[in-house]
């Protein structure tokens, strides 16, 4: 098709009656996704993840479909009504988020502080930003961590928190990138659709509350019953994950 390049092409005739988008760090543009439609071409988009991996060496493993009716693909549909279903729950697990209770008093509802977690001193700018942030994570109901001030966590339910950390990273100094790094910890079992719809709800509503975060590619980052770098793959965030939740 002009002025489209499909990642995968099935021809039939020499006519394009289907293509293949692999979704891994950016999803379809708009401007490509109005061509598919209006050339009439169905599209089948892939998402990989490690879960699947095994499963896409033998066949399509399709996250969601575009201009195909929902009769023509059944197996589509299904997973449609899943990541609905997951986005509907994680709605109702993160309505706490949606009241935000503004602070009016003199006295600040968290503990300011004044280095990282490597002990390096934050310039007043740094502080200023990081603080603003800390101020409205409390009144949305994040809690301070009193051992690590510039750690807030949420618990959604037992056995699910989210965290943000102020306190910088190896990586990215908190001067460099004063958004707090969002991580969480899901001990109770959870989908790849529950977990993505759970962490784009959080982001969504934080960055509503005008709180900008960044996402860590760490699973459970500030578990104290794990290390802080996990060595272990399967600890990894899913990339595929982190693709659906920062499109």
């Amino acid at each position: 098709m002009p002025r489209v390049r499909t990642d995968v092409a099935i021809l039939r005739d020499s006519a394009l009656p289907i293509a293949i988008e692999v979704v891994v760090t950016h999803g379809i543009e708009p401007e490509t996704r109005q061509r598919y439609k209006d050339a009439r071409i169905a599209v089948i988009v892939v998402e990989p993840t490690w879960d699947t991996l095994p499963e896409l060496r033998s066949r399509i493993v399709p996250a969601r479909t575009l201009n195909v009716p929902s009769w023509q693909c059944t197996s589509c549909t299904v997973a449609e009504e899943r990541r609905d279903a997951a986005h509907r729950r994680a709605d109702a697990l993160l309505g706490c988020l949606d009241n935000r209770v503004p602070h009016h008093g003199e006295e600040l509802p968290f503990h300011p502080w004044r280095h990282d977690r490597f002990e390096r001193a934050l310039r007043p700018l740094v502080r200023a930003r990081t603080h603003a942030g800390a101020l409205i994570l409390s009144e949305l109901g994040f809690r301070q961590s009193r051992a690590k001030p510039w750690l807030f966590l949420l618990e959604l339910e037992r056995g699910r928190t989210v965290f943000v950390n102020y306190g910088s990273t190896a990586e990215i100094p908190i001067w460099e990138d004063t958004a707090g790094v969002l991580s969480w910890v899901f001990r109770k079992q959870v989908t790849p659709e529950e977990e993505a719809a759970i962490i784009a709800g959080v982001l969504e509503r934080c960055r509503r509350a005008g709180v900008d975060l960044r996402v860590s590619f760490y699973r459970g980052s500030f578990d104290p019953g794990r290390p802080e770098r996990p060595t272990d793959p399967r600890a990894l965030v899913d990339r595929a994950v982190l693709a659906r939740v920062l499109r």
